[in-house]
């Protein structure tokens, strides 16, 4: 039994005084050692327990320290394999044989994605090499660990730019169900999001952009537009990568419309007014889902898209992107719905077209969406 100084109870009498001793399975204290044996039938079954359990613990300890300790080993030798990888090919073998390693998975991904960055040279090489793969294993992998999320989507979004020549590959290896899963891993992470919606806004760019709604990139890009409401970038990114996934696909503009992405679009542009991005994006999105949908239209005049729009237009006069994608929206937002039409005139929507027209006097594509605009304000 071990000393005790602290006022007890003896399991075996009930006597009450500071001068116990402990049972060795530190559950029970006694005043001598015959209430002990007095007690010892009674209580041999919990004290067995009690110490089994405690040398479970110890073990469990020693074990998770030769855990940590191979571990840090492995991360070691992974790390210094990278050191020397001279090439992608190299790189990526790395990442396959170091897939446990979030250290070595992170540097790996923040190197692949340096070395694809604006080279499409590199790009080819790193997804015939088997790059894409290794970096959606990374995303499935490690899905808590917010570091290796943000540059594992970071390499995604290089490799997932407009080549004709890899697209297939990079959506065939799983590329969009893979950025989804990473934002909804890290809802709460902003530079997870701004590097997923900008592999999203790339793979928008690919005739397999119909998959991005069968992944469910239609919501995730609303919930990060409606969560991440202070971040311009974030804002700007995530509508960004819905006004290229909303182009010519109606399955995405119907789920994305469902999710809230009006609502939370014109919100940013009220939030991000001083924001020439986010005006932007948001008049193409609002181009894009307004296109051949009245119901959508009619809804957008609801709840503020068409004064945000005229409130863009006037904001940012001398951009002629602005305007393009202004008065894109304007116009089917207006078309065939009376409510609408009303709405812009309200909003000084024909002062704001006007004025475009006279400004970018030289712009034959502005020129063709101010003539629609204008005959339907006509109508």
């Amino acid at each position: 039994m071990h000393e005790d100084a602290r006022p007890r109870t003896c399991a075996g009498c009930g006597s009450v005084t500071a001068d116990l001793k402990r049972c060795t399975c530190l559950k029970v204290s006694y005043c001598g050692k015959r209430c002990q044996a007095d007690e010892w039938p009674r209580h041999k079954a919990a004290c067995k327990a009690a110490a089994k359990s405690r040398e479970g613990r110890v073990l469990e300890g020693r074990v998770t320290g030769a855990k940590r300790a191979a571990d840090t080993a492995a991360d070691a030798k992974g790390l210094k394999a990278l050191e020397s990888a001279k090439d992608i090919e190299s790189l990526v073998a790395v990442m396959r044989r170091h897939v446990q390693s979030a250290s070595v998975q992170q540097r790996a991904c923040t190197d692949l994605a340096r070395r694809t960055n604006n080279s499409l040279k590199n790009v080819s090489r790193a997804i015939i090499a088997g790059a894409m793969e290794a970096v959606v294993a990374v995303i499935r992998g490690h899905a808590k660990n917010e570091a290796v999320q943000v540059m594992a989507c970071a390499a995604l979004a290089n490799m997932c730019c407009a080549n004709v020549g890899t697209m297939s590959q990079v959506c065939a290896a799983g590329a969009f169900d893979a950025v989804v899963e990473a934002m909804r891993s890290q809802l709460g992470s902003v530079p997870v999001h701004e590097q997923a919606c900008l592999a999203l806004y790339n793979l928008g760019n690919s005739e397999h952009k119909n998959l991005a709604a069968d992944a469910g990139a239609a919501e995730a890009v609303v919930a990060a537009l409606s969560r991440h409401t202070e971040s311009e970038t974030a804002q700007a990114g995530a509508l960004g990568a819905l006004r290229n996934l909303s182009s010519g696909t109606q399955i995405f503009r119907t789920r994305a419309a469902k999710a809230g992405a009006i609502v939370a679009l014109v919100a940013a542009m009220q939030s991000h007014n001083g924001s020439v991005n986010v005006q932007m994006q948001a008049c193409g999105v609002l181009w894009n889902m307004t296109s051949g949908n009245a119901e959508i239209a009619i809804f957008a005049g609801t709840v503020g898209a068409i004064e945000a729009v005229a409130a863009a237009m006037r904001r940012f006069a001398a951009n002629l992107r602005v305007q393009i994608h202004a008065c894109a929206a304007l116009r089917h937002l207006g078309n065939g719905n009376a409510a609408n039409r009303v709405r812009k005139e309200n909003a000084g929507a024909r002062i704001a077209v006007a004025a475009a027209m006279l400004m970018h006097a030289g712009s034959t594509e502005l020129r063709d969406q101010a003539l629609m605009i204008t005959s339907l304000f006509e109508s």
